[in-house]
């Protein structure tokens, strides 16, 4: 939890970089101002009371007014500044000449279309965050503690039910920024499981291929090495035939018994408690990694194999549906950067442009994007109230739930703010007071879990 009154700012990736009570500490200033990292080339629009944090951050603000701050803030993030490494930048930013429109308002216009574009990819990010936290939510609600065994099933060593095939040894002097094959390793998985492309730094492999390490549609691999932190034991699903190669850094799964379903290994391997195990019994001191003899030590709770299913397939239909939020994130980026470039080139009429409501905005992406958005699916949202509250606990009678369950059912239903988890709870007790509530509440002695009732 953040201790503190006010706000820190520097030059790093994390927006707010801590907080502080101490008010000599902090910069007050009457109007807004652009934070630039001068070691990291980060811009940041800050409109509240700061503590300016480490050397490198540097405070920029608009001179008598000639400008709009949040316009300028907007117009230096499109900037490709020359890279010093971990010099200073500011010299370069310096150089830089502003395009600003002759009309004042026309900068307000633009920055404000800009502000609203960025939030809706903003909510897009937090709709897929929000399947993989639903994923979650049903995995542990389905399975439990897979380490604790909460639901009483045989534990098993996993080297009962699994092999893993160590990777190749491939040469560095073959390694390429362009080819045919991907060269896997940790830096391809996501801290929390699955592919990430790693743009630029993405290394392929020009030399002889041996194909008994070339990978298949639907191999589970898991890291061994931490090569970023959170990475060890990492589980990843390949996507695509014959286009990834699998070195020594990663294992391979090789399953010695029928009864475990991967698309369940995968996310029980990205359970956080598996991941400590894995840890905890990780050798290396700059770099952590394991080894298969020690994941084969690892003991769990092994589910029913119809459970294991049943898993999978909610799995599969939340992964479809977040493969066309991830295409209309694509799509919502690609979005901000035609709207962008148009702004800045003074190519946009802005002229009959208020950016007072959505509706405006919406009819602006239109035009630029040739209506490919379905506008009207980003633009819908609901205002959260008890109301609300108890129209959605109504539509779960005849269930037991708890209050994880309910705070995802919130989360799906795309509020546009829903209270904390502590919030919701408190909203739940007030309603338990009243005479006829509308809820009753039990202990559920199997879960181990206070779970929650609908009375009518």
């Amino acid at each position: 939890m953040p201790i503190g009154q006010y706000k820190i700012v520097d030059q790093g990736k994390e927006f707010i970089a801590g907080y502080t009570n101490e008010k000599k500490l902090v910069n007050i200033l009457s109007s807004p101002i652009i934070i630039f990292g001068d070691h990291t080339k980060i811009f940041k629009y800050i409109d509240f009371p700061l503590a300016l944090g480490a050397d490198g951050a540097k405070a920029l603000t608009i001179k008598n007014n000639l400008a709009d701050s949040k316009y300028l803030y907007y117009y230096f993030r499109t900037l490709k500044l020359t890279d010093a490494g971990y010099s200073r930048h500011f010299k370069f930013l310096k150089e830089v000449s502003i395009p600003l429109p002759e009309e004042f308002d026309d900068q307000i216009r633009i920055a404000t279309v800009l502000n609203r574009a960025e939030k809706l990819i903003a909510k897009r990010k937090e709709s897929i965050k929000a399947l993989d936290e639903l994923l979650k939510s049903i995995f542990q609600e389905m399975f439990g503690n897979p380490v604790i065994n909460e639901k009483g099933w045989q534990l098993s060593p996993l080297g009962k039910k699994l092999s893993i095939k160590h990777g190749f040894a491939f040469q560095g002097e073959y390694f390429s920024n362009t080819g045919e094959y991907v060269l896997l390793t940790p830096g391809n998985f996501f801290e929390e499981g699955g592919y990430r492309d790693r743009g630029d730094k993405q290394k392929y492999y020009r030399g002889e291929i041996p194909h008994e390490y070339l990978l298949n549609k639907g191999d589970l691999l898991v890291a061994m090495t931490e090569q970023a932190p959170g990475l060890l034991g990492s589980s990843l699903i390949v996507a695509k035939s014959n286009k990834f190669l699998h070195n020594q850094r990663l294992g391979l799964i090789i399953f010695e018994e029928d009864d475990l379903n991967r698309l369940y290994l995968f996310h029980l391997f990205n359970h956080p408690n598996i991941r400590r195990l894995i840890h905890s019994k990780a050798t290396g001191t700059k770099v952590r990694h394991t080894s298969p003899t020690k994941i084969a030590e690892i003991k769990v709770s092994l589910p029913p194999l119809l459970l294991q299913n049943q898993f999978a397939a909610i799995v599969e239909k939340v992964e479809v549906l977040k493969s066309k939020y991830t295409q209309s994130l694509t799509e919502m980026e690609d979005l901000y950067g035609s709207l962008s470039q148009r702004a800045f080139k003074g190519e946009l009429d802005l002229g009959g442009v208020q950016v007072e409501t959505e509706e405006q905005v919406i009819a602006l992406h239109g035009e630029v994007l040739g209506a490919s958005l379905d506008s009207g699916e980003l633009f819908v949202s609901k205002i959260y109230s008890e109301a609300e509250l108890i129209k959605l606990i109504k539509s779960l009678k005849g269930k037991i739930f708890s209050y994880d369950t309910l705070m995802t059912e919130l989360e799906k239903a795309s509020f546009e703010e829903i209270p904390k988890y502590e919030e919701l709870k408190e909203h739940i007790y007030k309603m338990l007071k009243v005479p006829n509530p509308l809820l009753s509440q039990t202990f559920d002695k199997i879960k181990k879990e206070i779970v929650l009732r609908v009375n009518i």
